[in-house]
């Protein structure tokens, strides 16, 4: 059980940390984090 859900977590961890540094307000540093500068990206796309 442990095993599936470290699967699982590992599997969907890009799309987690993204949503979790979007929802994240801004602070000093924060463009330097992965995924990178967020709102140029958005505009981008």
């Amino acid at each position: 059980m442990l095993g599936a859900g470290l699967v699982l977590l590992g599997a969907q961890w890009e799309a987690l940390r993204r949503r979790v540094m979007r929802a994240l307000p801004r602070f000093p540093g924060k463009d330097r984090l992965p995924p990178y500068d967020i709102q140029s990206q958005e505009s981008a796309a």
